[in-house]
């Protein structure tokens, strides 16, 4: 009896342990693990000027303000977004407002930075992968 009593208490663990390891979350993201609010600035590539001044400021009530200027063009070209935005997977974040096709909505929070994904959210891998980042300042 005592060795039934064994073998039943083990088995039933050894079942419960296997669904808890299917289970675990990884709570690890960057909305909760990084210092992620604050104002991120760099120089995005341009198609038709020499570059996207870019300044975007994260805030913790989940507000943005967008400012880009338009380098190398006659007329100065500038333009100042603001709006909401949303987390998405807990590494993202989607801007509330933006016209979608418009420019991109969705940025991957890194540690100091902000990775600027493309218009059907994708990292950026070519050769200019680095000049997509926004640098914490």
């Amino acid at each position: 009896l005592l060795v039934a009593v064994v073998v039943t208490s083990c088995g039933g663990r050894g079942n419960n342990s296997e669904e808890n390891n299917n289970q675990i979350i990884d709570h690890h993201t960057s909305n909760i693990s990084l210092d992620w609010a604050g104002t991120y600035h760099g120089v995005l590539p341009c198609a038709d000027c020499e570059g996207i001044e870019t300044q975007l400021t994260i805030n913790l009530d989940s507000t943005f303000t967008l400012i880009s200027s338009y380098l190398g063009k006659e007329q100065p070209l500038s333009d100042t977004l603001k709006g909401t935005f949303s987390w998405e997977g807990g590494n993202h974040i989607k801007l509330v407002g933006i016209t979608e096709g418009e420019r991109t909505l969705l940025y991957k929070v890194e540690e100091n930075q902000l990775r600027h994904l493309t218009l059907d959210d994708q990292i950026i891998t070519s050769e200019l992968e680095e000049d997509y980042i926004l640098k914490k300042r």
